[in-house]
């Protein structure tokens, strides 16, 4: 008896010291300073932190709260209450506006990439941040997390280079909701080296640190849904530059979100495939996923098929994405994005990217398939400056190669017409290209390719595109 009740002093005590834990723990949770489910902070930035300026927040029903950022260009705000997603503008004390975007509590930062981003959004939907803030309401166009992500992805790529040399990981970096703080340090210092100016209805972002100066021209496109993204790259006081050009479509409408969600369907039951054959993969397993009408850079239904069975023949793929979408006709249903594999070669553990360019997807009566790009041949080009050294000296060349490569018989004469070729015909090599694949694992084929190539000596590069 003695021995029980002694048992049950103890538990008594230890439940009433628990109580007492908790309600210390309660205590310390709201004291006005910790982090609470309705709270969102984040610091505003253009370089230098955003110090003492007032932060509105603004949402669906049009109720606005205000707050003012702190010397290093925090903000809290107390969101209970709120319908979001949430537009937030940063009045900076100087004159002047930034935007941003908050779909629940948490991190959610506001400077020129986050303005960039809800600006790219609304010249798409033929409006502008400004005037969407000024009259939001629950009719008003706002962009889901998805859309957001799609906007911002582009640009981090773009930027990933930048973003790598100051210690920031550009996969796992987001513009809104990565914290950082303003001091001249990491992502800040590429807010230090940026500047943004507007050119007509396109966004110029300059990059420049002094060693490497990157301009990004993005020119949205609201008829189509489509950004084009303008770079050129160059060295201050050197004729050394690169330039890159590329137009993204975004899913904005929601028969390109059906098509990518189908298209990345199609991709997974190829990735499920491939991995459950494995060795015994064969051309009959990669026929299905193929249109009856697929030609890609001068491989139809049945040499693409031999191909890849016997690309992907034993290996494992441990992940398949749509990159940027390119392009989508809705009359057609195609569309066409580059798609990018994480593979494991047998004999290895570790992942190797590999990429298709650009593919096609067509939805046909039996579902989505892959269209390819329709090329009859696969066309090359590069450019080489050649340096030539010799006793009287050297000298440089500039050389522009063209090159079609299609398989035995499918081609008969090509000529280049555009741009540095004036319907310049070009020479078919003498000898052809032959290569041995396995479609099955138990059966062999020689397919032999043909090449016209041409070259063209210039004065300066043809710019890209």
């Amino acid at each position: 008896m003695n021995s029980s009740s002694g048992y049950r002093r103890y538990m008594k005590k230890g439940l009433q010291l628990f109580s007492i834990f908790l309600f210390f723990m309660a205590l310390s949770c709201h004291d006005g300073k910790s982090y609470t489910p309705d709270t969102v902070t984040g610091t505003a930035a253009s370089g230098a932190p955003v110090a003492n300026g007032t932060v509105t927040f603004k949402d669906r029903n049009g109720q606005t709260r205000q707050a003012k950022t702190s010397s290093n260009g925090t903000y809290s705000m107390d969101i209970k209450g709120m319908a979001t997603p949430i537009l937030v503008k940063v009045d900076k004390p100087g004159g002047g506006s930034i935007y941003s975007i908050v779909y629940g509590p948490g991190v959610y930062n506001t400077h020129p990439f986050t303005d960039l981003v809800l600006s790219l959004y609304y010249k798409l939907k033929n409006t502008d941040t400004a005037t969407v803030f000024a009259g939001y309401n629950s009719s008003s166009p706002v962009p889901t997390q998805e859309e957001l992500q799609a906007l911002q992805r582009t640009l981090i790529q773009v930027l990933a280079h930048r973003l790598n040399s100051l210690g920031v990981d550009p996969d796992n970096f987001d513009f809104f909701k990565t914290p950082f703080n303003a001091n001249g340090q990491g992502f800040d210092r590429l807010l230090d080296i940026s500047t943004f100016t507007q050119n007509g209805g396109a966004t110029v972002v300059k990059v420049d640190d002094g060693q490497l100066i990157q301009t990004l021209t993005l020119t949205p496109n609201a008829g189509n849904n489509t950004i084009q993204f303008d770079q050129l790259t160059n060295i201050p006081n050197s004729q050394e530059k690169s330039q890159f050009n590329q137009t993204v479509l975004f899913p904005l409408d929601n028969n390109v979100k059906t098509a990518e969600t189908n298209a990345k369907q199609v991709l997974e039951n190829f990735r499920t495939k491939v991995n459950t054959k494995g060795s015994s993969l064969a051309d009959s397993d990669i026929t299905p996923f193929l249109s009856t009408s697929f030609l890609h850079n001068g491989d139809n239904q049945a040499s693409w098929a031999a191909k890849a069975a016997s690309f992907f023949r034993g290996v494992t793929i441990q992940s398949v994405s749509l990159g940027n979408l390119q392009s989508y006709d809705n009359g057609q249903q195609i569309l066409t994005a580059p798609v990018i594999f994480q593979i494991i070669f047998p004999g290895s553990s570790s992942p190797v990217p590999y990429r298709w360019p650009s593919m096609a997807f067509k939805q046909e009566a039996n579902g989505w398939v892959l269209y390819g790009n329709q090329r009859i041949g696969d066309i090359r080009l590069w450019v080489e400056n050649r340096v030539i050294k010799d006793n009287l000296g050297s000298s440089t060349k500039k050389v522009v190669f063209l090159e079609v490569r299609g398989a035995q018989g499918s081609i008969t004469s090509v000529t280049a017409n555009g741009g540095i070729y004036n319907n310049q015909a070009l020479t078919k090599k003498s000898l052809a290209e032959y290569q041995t694949i396995k479609p099955t694992p138990s059966t062999s084929q020689t397919l032999v390719t043909e090449v016209w190539e041409g070259t063209q000596e210039v004065t300066t590069f043809p710019a890209i595109g």
